[in-house]
């Protein structure tokens, strides 16, 4: 039931990892348990799923008009995510795109990225203009994106970016 965002190999082992370049549309979960056999024939348990990622919106109001694309940057995250249930990888970097909505407000789709890597995150906000330039706009935040929790980032333009954040689990 995963999306093709996620790399997972075709036959894993407890040593193989799935990958997330990005991010992804569909949430992914994932159970893990460790169990002894001991020469039973017939053995049955439940394995409980989580979701092994965060969500995310992006939620930006008050953009000057002659905005013509807003993207929102988030870094450092974890890449990858063992069949053992431990995240790793080279540290990565997502970047959504927002478009306009009716209510002339930037805003995301909800995305899933794999936990932040660090207990700080580094926020980007990029605007284009109408003439080609861009203005970036860089915050660091104390909270990190945890796997099971949305990360809900709403921010306003006045003369500078103000982001603030609530994280819902």
């Amino acid at each position: 039931g995963h999306s093709e965002d996620y790399r997972i190999p075709e036959e894993p082992s407890l040593d193989d990892v799935i990958n997330l370049e990005g991010t992804a549309d569909v949430p992914l979960m994932m159970g893990v348990k460790n169990i002894e056999i001991d020469g039973e024939e017939n053995v049955s348990m439940e394995i409980a799923l989580s979701y092994v990622v965060a969500g995310l919106n992006v939620f930006l109001k008050n953009i000057p008009s002659d905005v013509t694309a807003v993207s929102f940057g988030l870094s450092p995250l974890y890449s990858s995510l063992s069949f053992a249930g431990e995240y790793g990888g080279a540290s990565s970097t997502v970047v959504a795109s927002c478009f306009l909505s009716e209510e002339d407000e930037w805003k995301s789709d909800s995305l899933y990225i794999f936990p932040g890597k660090a207990t700080e995150t580094l926020f980007s906000i990029v605007f284009e203009k109408k003439d080609g330039s861009k203005n970036k706009y860089e915050y660091v935040c104390s909270k990190s994106p945890e796997s099971g929790r949305f990360f809900n980032l709403t921010g306003n333009y006045h003369e500078g970016v103000f982001v603030t954040g609530n994280i819902i689990g």
